[in-house]
């Protein structure tokens, strides 16, 4: 079965060969009212077998979003709120590089 390029997942195909919707959760489950609410960004982008731009496109924006954080933090954020969100960030930029290098 396919494989998403950025959550990692088995997950089917589009008619297209794009990778489904997945990873969202439904607005209002209980009354079945509503939407599909986020979602993994690798949706409707081909699979990792077939491509890793996706993948490289995350860790891009990762780094610029990280980049900026640094330079201008919130204002309102506690210090430790700051690290950890960078501490997050990095791993997840880590991770994704190393996804990218595997069968490269």
């Amino acid at each position: 079965m396919p494989i998403c390029q950025i959550c990692a997942r088995k997950i089917t195909l589009t008619l297209d060969g794009m990778i489904r919707p997945h990873g969202y959760r439904q607005n209002d489950v209980v009354n079945n009212i509503g939407g599909r609410v986020g979602g993994c960004p690798g949706a409707g982008y081909p699979p990792y077998e077939v491509s890793r731009d996706r993948i490289l496109d995350k860790i891009r924006l990762a780094e610029d979003e990280l980049l900026k954080f640094q330079q201008d933090p919130p204002k309102d954020w506690r210090p430790r709120a700051i690290n950890e969100w960078i501490e997050a960030v990095t791993k997840d930029i880590k991770w994704l590089n190393e996804r990218y290098t595997q069968s490269n």
